[in-house]
């Protein structure tokens, strides 16, 4: 009874630490990513490598993910990589597909930094005081 709940819950709770940690890491990910490459397919590409053939089969597998990860400049444990890996592989088929992928950028706020970046221009705009749609008075 008592010492199985107990192992249960901590079992749980180093799931739970897992999962906070794979988040963050994805988030930074991400953060760099959002600020080296613009577009959803261009990410996708920086881990999608061709194959000895020169083409790429529009998957990311492990191997491909931990390149992409060094390939960014960001220092993470095989065991990170591979928690990440898990974390955005939804279907668990051991490969990382471009709606994977996308949901994992959404979720992390990958996509929205690229959006807030390409309106910066009417915003500079406003800061200097240049109304972009004056109103008739």
């Amino acid at each position: 009874g008592g010492v199985q709940g107990r192992l249960v819950s901590l079992d749980t709770v180093e799931r739970k630490g897992h999962a906070a940690e794979s988040s963050y890491v994805m988030s930074k990910i991400c953060k760099k990513l959002a600020s080296r490459v613009k577009g959803l397919t261009s990410m996708f590409a920086e881990f999608d490598r061709p194959d000895w053939n020169g083409e790429t089969d529009r998957l990311i597998d492990l191997v491909e993910f931990e390149a992409g990860i060094t390939g960014l400049g960001l220092e993470l444990t095989p065991q990170q990589i591979a928690d990440v890996f898990r974390m955005v592989d939804k279907n668990g088929n051991g490969s990382i597909e471009l709606g994977e992928f996308e949901s994992a950028l959404r979720a992390h706020g990958a996509i929205r930094r690229m959006a807030v970046r390409r309106v910066a221009d009417p915003s500079r705009s406003l800061a200097s005081g240049h109304q972009i749609n004056p109103s008739p008075r």
